[in-house]
């Protein structure tokens, strides 16, 4: 005669290990972590992108200003001061200078310009990607002026100090912005 035993619940004591539906849960809460720490890492860089060129920016003014003391004027309205700061060697170090009368931002690549306006000079910014131009003209104080040339290609000129939503608004365009800031 044949018996059948009742299964015993006490068979998985001895097994070890994860069920798929662990790995899986598991899997998820690690994907979870990462895409979080990315987010961040991404925010800081652009963070740090936006300050560097403000710095540069703020050195190339300082350093203009420098070489123009007591002169009155910072020459013709146009002339390019690229090459006066290359031979004074004034160019921030984080800018290249590729060519003469050229200097390159090594933040975004783009062409940077400092030109002579008679009493006042501009330095031009080309190519600032969005999240690195918002970043860099928000709180903006000090300057004759600030402006935006955006997706629509007209500029803007922004009242100082330049508040977040005015900077969001006029940063619009993905890789094509020009900055364009005015001292005296």
């Amino acid at each position: 005669m044949l018996f059948f035993s009742k299964p015993n619940s006490n068979s998985n004591i001895g097994q070890k290990g994860m069920t798929l539906i662990e790995v899986m849960v598991a899997l998820s809460i690690f994907a979870l972590v990462v895409a979080g720490a990315l987010s961040l890492f991404a925010s800081a860089q652009s963070t740090q992108s936006a300050t560097t060129l403000k710095t540069d920016v703020n050195a190339i003014r300082s350093a203009v200003r420098n070489l123009y003391f007591a002169q009155g004027s910072y020459g013709s309205t146009g002339t390019n001061l690229n090459n006066v700061l290359q031979t004074a060697k004034k160019v921030p170090s984080t800018m290249a200078i590729p060519t003469s009368q050229t200097i390159t931002s090594s933040v975004n690549a783009g062409t940077v310009n400092v030109t002579a306006q008679g009493g006042t000079f501009e330095i031009s910014i080309a190519g600032v990607p969005a999240e690195i131009c918002a970043g860099m003209i928000t709180g903006v104080n000090g300057w004759v002026s600030v402006s935006v040339t955006g997706a629509s290609g007209s500029a803007t000129t922004l009242a100082q100090p330049v508040t977040v939503a005015a900077a969001q608004t006029n940063c619009s365009s993905a890789t094509a912005n020009i900055l364009v800031f005015t001292s005296n």
